[in-house]
C-alpha cells in the first residue's frame, strides 16, 4: 500500500468512541462544529498520554500492518486515494 499512517490515526480508529466521548465531555459539540477540532486532538493527545507502552506497542504493531498488507474496511472509505 503506498499510503502512511501514523500511530495518532490508528489510535483515532481504535479509540474513536473514548475520542468522541470526551470532545463531548469537554466542548459538548458534535463531529462536523468548528469548534471540534480542536478538542478532537486534545482528546487523542490525552488518551495516547494514558496509554500503556504496551497498548502504544499494539497500535505501532497495527499501523505496520495497515501499511503491509490491508487497510480495515472503514479506513478504507474515508481515504480513497
Amino acid at each position: 500500500m503506498g499510503r502512511k499512517f501514523s500511530v495518532c490515526r490508528v489510535v483515532f480508529r481504535e479509540k474513536a468512541d473514548e475520542i468522541w466521548r470526551l470532545v463531548q465531555e469537554w466542548a459538548g459539540v458534535a463531529p462536523g462544529h468548528r469548534e471540534y477540532l480542536g478538542y478532537f486532538q486534545r482528546a487523542v493527545t490525552e488518551i495516547m498520554d494514558e496509554m500503556s507502552d504496551n497498548e502504544l506497542e499494539d497500535m505501532e504493531v497495527k499501523r505496520k500492518e495497515w501499511e503491509q498488507e490491508a487497510y480495515p474496511a472503514d479506513v478504507q472509505h474515508r481515504y480513497i486515494w
